[in-house]
C-alpha cells in the first residue's frame, strides 16, 4: 500500500473515528510511529469501538499484533496515569458477545500478548456470552499449554464458568494441559450437563480421530488415576476394548472402572452411571480372563516407572489380590483389603515401589 496513503490525514479522511481500529485489524503490524502521530492528534481514538464494540485493542490482541497492544497499553498508562478506573476500563473493555482483549489473545493461541495483558492488570475471570467460557477455559480447549500456565501463575480460577478448563482439555485430548490442571488440583467430576471429565474425554474422540489410542489410552489412565469418576461407562469400556491388551493401563483401567460400578450396585444405585447387569458382568469376566494372562513382571516394571507421575492408591492395587486372585474369598485375609480402588478418604496411601513389590509377592503367591 502507498505510504502516502497511510499518513494521519488521510487515514482520517478515509476512516474517521475507525482510523486506529482499521489499523489493528490489518494483518501487518502498523507503523508505531503512525499510530503515536494518530494517537497524539486524536486520543480519544484509543477507547473507539467499532460497530461489535470491539475496540483496537483487542483486535490487536486478536490479531496477535504484539508490539501494537505493547504501545497501545503504555499509552493508556501514560493518558490515564491519575485515573486508574479508566485505565482498567480499557484493559477490560468486553465487546458484543463479553469477549475481552485478554480472551481474544487466549483463544487465538498469543502467549506473549496474554502475558502483556496480564501484567496491565487484565481481569482474569471474565467469562464470555455464548458459552461462559473464561480465557482459561478457552485457551485449555485449545491446546494452548504456555497460556494456560500463565494464566494459572497469574491467579485464574480453574474451577470457573458455566464450562471447565478441565472438561475442555480432556475433551479436546490435550494431554500436557490435563497434567498441568492436574497439578493445580482441577476438579475431574465437575459436571456441567452431567459430563465428567473422562465423559469428555469419550465424547471428544469423534472429533479427534488423530489422537492415537496409545495417547487416548494414557490419558484415561491418568484420569482414573486421579480419581475420576465415569457417567457413561460404556462408552468407556467400549473404548478400552479398542486399545492394545497388552498394555498394563487397560488392566488398570479396567479395575478402576469395575470397582466404581461395584461401588453402584453395592450402595443400589440407580443413576446413569451405572452399567447394565450383562455388562457389568461381561466387564467382571474380561478382567478375570485378561489377568491370568496378563504378565505381572511386566505389570510390576510399568508401576515402578510411573510412580513417580501417576498415582495408584495402595488400596486400589489391593483391590487386584481382593477381586482377581484365586483365593478363599472368605478368609480374613481377603476381607482385610475389601477396599475399594481409588478411594477418596484422606487416609489412602501413595504407592511407594515398596509398596508394588510387597503386592506383587502376593500375587505370586
Amino acid at each position: 500500500m502507498d505510504d502516502r496513503k497511510n499518513d494521519v490525514p488521510s487515514l482520517l479522511e478515509k476512516h474517521g473515528n475507525q482510523a486506529l481500529i482499521w489499523l489493528a485489524r490489518q494483518r501487518n503490524e502498523p507503523d508505531p510511529i503512525l499510530i503515536a502521530k494518530l494517537l497524539k492528534r486524536k486520543p480519544e481514538l484509543l477507547n473507539t469501538k467499532d460497530a461489535d464494540n470491539i475496540t483496537a485493542l483487542m483486535h490487536a490482541s486478536a490479531n496477535g499484533h504484539t508490539n501494537l497492544v505493547e504501545q497501545l497499553i503504555r499509552i493508556n498508562k501514560f493518558i490515564h496515569a491519575k485515573d486508574e478506573k479508566k485505565a482498567y476500563a480499557f484493559i477490560n473493555a468486553h465487546d458484543n458477545d463479553n469477549l475481552t482483549a485478554l480472551i481474544h489473545a487466549a483463544e487465538n493461541g498469543h502467549a506473549e500478548i496474554t502475558q502483556l495483558l496480564i501484567d496491565a492488570n487484565a481481569a482474569l475471570d471474565i467469562r464470555e456470552r455464548n458459552e461462559g467460557c473464561t480465557a482459561l477455559i478457552l485457551a485449555a480447549g485449545r491446546g494452548y499449554t504456555a497460556i494456560v500456565e500463565q494464566l494459572i501463575a497469574a491467579g485464574a480460577s480453574i474451577d470457573f464458568g458455566l464450562k471447565n478448563a478441565m472438561i475442555e482439555a480432556a475433551h479436546n485430548h490435550h494431554l500436557d494441559i490435563i497434567y498441568e490442571l492436574l497439578e493445580e488440583g482441577a476438579s475431574l467430576d465437575k459436571k456441567p450437563d452431567g459430563i465428567t471429565a473422562v465423559d469428555a474425554f469419550i465424547l471428544g474422540r469423534a472429533t479427534n480421530e488423530r489422537t492415537s489410542n496409545e495417547k487416548c489410552l494414557e490419558i484415561i489412565y491418568l484420569l482414573l488415576s486421579h480419581d475420576a469418576s465415569v457417567n457413561k461407562p460404556a462408552n468407556l469400556f467400549s473404548f478400552l476394548l479398542e486399545c492394545d491388551q497388552s498394555d498394563p493401563k487397560v488392566l488398570l483401567s479396567m479395575f478402576a472402572l469395575y470397582c466404581q460400578q461395584e461401588q453402584l450396585i453395592e450402595a443400589k444405585e440407580t443413576t446413569a452411571g451405572k452399567l447394565s447387569e450383562e455388562k457389568f458382568n461381561t466387564l467382571q469376566k474380561y478382567i478375570q480372563s485378561l489377568i491370568k494372562v496378563f504378565n505381572v513382571t511386566t505389570l510390576t516394571d510399568r508401576l515402578l516407572d510411573e510412580t513417580t507421575e501417576q498415582h495408584f492408591s495402595e488400596k486400589g492395587i489391593r483391590e487386584i489380590i481382593r477381586d482377581y486372585d484365586d483365593t478363599d474369598k472368605s478368609s480374613s485375609s481377603s476381607a482385610s483389603v475389601r477396599l475399594r480402588l481409588f478411594n477418596k478418604n484422606k487416609d489412602a496411601k501413595t504407592m511407594t515401589p515398596k509398596d508394588i513389590e510387597d503386592i506383587v509377592k502376593t500375587l505370586k503367591k
